[in-house]
């Protein structure tokens, strides 16, 4: 379905800080509507979820939305895969694979991404030996700008498999994505507030001690926030995760925290000490340690809009 879009109606990307105001939008909900979408129009951009920072989406042309390109469409047991549609976002894709005993094999602390983008941006989660998102990819099928359909896997096309991984949506817009998978298993938290000092002295040897490691610091704070994940055969209990966008208590709390800082910004320092102190407990595992099944072990629920940039730097630096 493609829809004139209204003058004064902007897109806007999940933190707010990207605008578009395209001439049309587009929803397809078939592999045939994108075809169908992509050839009547003379200049198209695809979003998932709009979780990208960057100007990846704007356009003044078409605006094609993958949100109802979603669901699994077949799943092999035996070979641990699974073939989603492009804009299942990772959040449902996780209980979908659950279902049929798969899980990822890594993924971010950040779930609303649709699958096509995580895979298209380059996506990743922790752990100093796993891949991004976009390395579990075995397969796809692409739209190019023609409207031709591409299929690649790592049986034949080998080379578009490869640069379609992370290809920011230069080559077309995936339909179908064949993810490999592997049995679904449970991971254990742990971590807690520690001395920045202790962290950095300490960080290759928990990036190397663990399946997965991170920690956050807040500049102004002496602490920062581990987190630690590892495989465990401990009972997983289930989570109960909020609706997507329902504030929590400590959502709200950090909310006014950052607008009173940014007003106010002599109140960073002690802000930034006051959040790390009560979010310590979020990130212990403590005496009784909490094992979930992965896709509910790997996301926070962040409902605190920002906006973020990412850099990486050798290891050994």
């Amino acid at each position: 379905m493609v829809e004139r879009a209204d003058s004064a109606t902007s897109w806007v990307n999940w933190s707010g800080w990207v605008k578009a105001w395209p001439q049309h939008r587009a929803w397809p909900s078939d592999e045939a509507s994108l075809v169908e979408s992509v050839v009547n129009t003379d200049s198209a951009r695809v979003v998932g979820s709009g979780h990208s920072f960057t100007g990846l989406c704007p356009t003044e042309g078409t605006l094609i939305s993958l949100d109802h390109l979603s669901g699994l469409v077949s799943h092999d047991g035996q070979a641990a895969r699974a073939t989603v549609k492009a804009g299942t976002t990772i959040r449902n894709l996780g209980p979908m694979l659950h279902e049929v005993g798969l899980g990822l094999p890594n993924q971010g602390d950040i779930d609303r991404q649709a699958i096509a983008g995580a895979v298209g941006t380059g996506t990743h989660g922790t752990g100093g030996k796993l891949g991004s998102v976009s390395s579990a990819v075995a397969g796809f099928r692409l739209v190019t700008a023609s409207g031709e359909v591409l299929t690649a896997s790592d049986a034949a096309e080998t080379d578009l498999l490869e640069a379609g991984r992370v290809s920011l949506g230069a080559l077309g817009i995936m339909s179908e994505i064949t993810l490999q998978c592997r049995p679904s298993y449970a991971l254990v938290e742990g971590g807690g507030r520690l001395p920045v000092s202790e962290v950095l002295a300490q960080a290759e040897a928990m990036r190397d001690g663990h399946r997965h490691f991170e920690f956050f610091w807040f500049p102004c704070a002496d602490e920062a926030l581990v987190k630690t994940l590892d495989d465990t055969d401990i009972e997983p209990t289930p989570r109960r995760r909020r609706p997507d966008g329902e504030d929590s208590v400590d959502d709200i709390r950090l909310r006014r925290f950052c607008e009173l800082a940014r007003g106010l910004p002599f109140l960073r320092n002690p802000f930034h000490k006051i959040v790390t102190k009560l979010a310590g407990d979020r990130y212990a595992g403590g005496s009784s340690p909490k094992a979930r099944w992965s896709h509910e072990a790997f996301p926070s629920d962040r409902n605190v809009r920002f906006n973020e940039m990412e850099y990486a730097v050798p290891a050994e630096r």
